[in-house]
């Protein structure tokens, strides 16, 4: 068999050219019925067809572990969407009361207000600013409870 590269006689086995180092793609087969037939050697091309298919083999089973995550997250988006459609429900049901006691508080923190500074009597005396004081007090209590309680809410 002669290399295919500089032409010099090389052994059908062999898979390099011992003179130029060319890899040996054809192989001679002797047919009595029609001579000598050149023929690509056959293990040249299932090499690269192996790596080709286990290629192929990879990417569609990346593939379809992409698409079981695709469907686990939508599950869980979906999932999500229908927890917090319903805690939606439950705080729009919930509104009209916590609306109904805030108003309430605050009327009341107002009336408090209100009292403190309708109080009379002698503006100087221990007693009216001690009374006062206590009630400022008790006022600055009651309106860190309701900015607690709209702090929670919120």
């Amino acid at each position: 068999m002669k290399c295919s590269n500089c032409g010099n006689e090389i052994y059908a086995d062999q898979p390099e050219c011992p003179y130029c180092g060319n890899y040996n793609s054809e192989l001679t087969v002797s047919n009595p019925n029609s001579g000598d037939v050149s023929v690509p050697e056959s293990d040249f091309g299932f090499d690269k067809l192996e790596r080709v298919c286990d290629l192929i083999s990879d990417t569609t089973k990346t593939i379809a572990d992409m698409r079981m995550e695709i469907v686990r997250v939508e599950a869980q988006v979906d999932m999500f969407c229908a927890n917090l459609e319903t805690d939606l429900k439950k705080y729009q049901q919930r509104l009209p009361i916590v609306e109904k006691q805030l108003n309430g508080a605050s009327a009341r923190i107002d009336k408090f207000v209100d009292k403190i500074l309708e109080m009379d009597g002698d503006y100087t005396s221990s007693e009216y600013l001690q009374k006062q004081s206590m009630l400022l007090d008790a006022l600055t209590s009651i309106n860190n409870q309701f900015n607690n309680i709209l702090a929670k809410l919120l």
